[in-house]
């Protein structure tokens, strides 16, 4: 029998699902991301809009000078930017939507430093 999520897992997983409709993602379109099947019952209500920053331009980023706390940057090409750079970044409830990256060793590093990386949907074929 499978071992109960910590509490902090749960916590996790009820902040990530809050963040997500923040965002604009309705949390009951994201079964896969949690285990826990309660965390979707008791997600809170959408924040108002203006919590997270929005950044949809290569421009927008580089004028935040790496300070990426409670942002979503969108559809952006960031393969422009190396590990150097984003090892001085503040990466903290930081969403990549749709981004890519200049490989998948700095991916792993967002990742390990809190940020969620969702990847680009290919188009659907007629």
């Amino acid at each position: 029998m499978a071992e109960p999520p910590k509490l902090s897992e749960v916590t996790e997983r009820r902040r990530f699902l809050k963040d997500a409709a923040t965002l604009g993602f309705v949390a009951t379109t994201l079964p896969f991301l949690t285990r826990v099947p309660e965390a979707k019952a008791t997600c809170p209500p959408a924040a108002p809009s203006g919590i997270f920053t929005e950044l949809r331009s290569l421009d927008d980023v580089l004028k935040v000078r790496g300070a990426l706390r409670m942002t979503a940057i969108k559809g952006v090409d960031l393969s422009t930017f190396d590990a150097d750079y984003w090892r001085t970044a503040v990466i903290d409830r930081t969403y990549f939507l749709g981004c890519r990256f200049a490989g998948p060793d700095i991916e792993a590093m967002l990742q390990q430093r809190g940020g969620v990386i969702f990847p680009r949907f290919g188009r659907p074929s007629l």
